[in-house]
């Protein structure tokens, strides 16, 4: 499981631009380069003060979907 997330500000009044991708791999290794599910180019505005929360599911899609990961995401723009 990899998640790379980012944060940029996009206006004079503080808001975030906050933005993430989940990858889901098959295996035990580290090094694992069989990609069994995504969910790319996930986007929120945030605005200052304010919290966006989302959920993400992963699941392997090969041996019966039994491999699978929840992410709870909560980007928070505290500024």
């Amino acid at each position: 499981m990899e998640l790379h997330a980012f944060a940029q500000v996009v206006d004079d009044k503080g808001t975030l631009l906050f933005g993430a991708d989940a990858l889901f791999y098959e295996g035990t290794k580290d090094t694992t380069t069989d990609l069994d599910d995504d969910v790319r180019d996930l986007r929120f505005q945030v605005a200052a003060g304010q919290s966006v929360s989302h959920t993400v599911y992963l699941k392997n899609k090969e041996n019966g979907g039994k491999d699978y990961a929840t992410l709870e995401l909560t980007f928070t723009n505290a500024s």
